[in-house]
């Protein structure tokens, strides 16, 4: 995925390369220390995803190169993170008018990085179906319904245990945890065609996955009020799966 970060400071465009790349996501960045250089980078890369653009850029300012995207049909809907110092009412008025609200204030954490990042190039909401492809799981298993029906209940225990230690978390070390098993589960149901409860381990993996490196104090409550939200809405959907354990064909 292609993150094109402009800026021109060279020590804030390093950061973000590094946070980036510590967060094993498959981010590739693309990096332009002025508008004019961005722009020209955006062209010649029209499948950017995302791009963190600092405003006060020589030349092509950010705002500049803001209003020559959204001028522009092949890139208008791109989603843009303003990187600035500058948070006062005129700054964030003005980014506003231009259909932004997404900003990274300096200094940035790595954690807000990473979140940012993620709110903006997430996947849409696909409506997965509870399970799909079925025949085609149990070929690749080598299994029959029974069996298939089996291991599925024994993911769905497991998935109910994620769900229940993510309302319950009280400490960041337990959040960590839970992003390294959401990853595991998301895997297994994903190859055992349970589709929706897979597609929320992967919301949960993306999101707890920020804290794998250990936040400030100040962000853990913020990290334990996610991993609660999580834990209710893959709750929602690990009861739908079990719903229809019993009916698959």
């Amino acid at each position: 995925m292609k993150i094109l970060v402009a800026d021109d400071d060279a020590v804030s465009r390093t950061l973000i390369v590094e946070i980036l790349k510590s967060a094993h996501a498959g981010y590739d960045t693309l990096l332009a220390e002025d508008g004019s250089k961005a722009w020209t980078t955006l062209e010649s890369n029209p499948d950017v995803k995302a791009a963190i653009v600092d405003l006060s850029m020589p030349g092509m300012t950010g705002l500049d190169w803001i209003d020559r995207v959204k001028a522009d049909q092949r890139f208008a809907h791109l989603p843009i993170i303003v990187c600035t110092a500058s948070t006062d009412r005129a700054t964030v008025a003005s980014v506003g008018a231009r259909g932004i609200s997404n900003f990274l204030a300096k200094p940035f954490s790595r954690t807000t990085v990473l979140e940012k990042v993620w709110q903006v190039c997430r996947p849409a909401s696909t409506g997965l179906p509870v399970v799909r492809d079925l025949s085609a799981a149990r070929q690749r298993y080598e299994i029959d319904r029974d069996t298939h029906r089996e291991l599925l209940g024994y993911f769905v225990r497991a998935a109910d245990m994620w769900a229940t230690d993510a309302r319950r978390s009280t400490e960041y070390a337990r959040v960590r945890a839970l992003s390294i098993r959401a990853n595991n589960l998301k895997q297994m149901l994903s190859s055992l065609g349970a589709a929706a409860v897979a597609a929320r381990f992967q919301e949960a993996e993306d999101i707890l996955g920020v804290y794998r490196v250990k936040p400030a104090i100040t962000e853990v409550p913020e990290c334990l009020r996610k991993a609660h939200q999580l834990g209710e809405k893959i709750q929602q959907d690990i009861d739908r799966l079990r719903e229809v354990l019993d009916t698959l064909a």
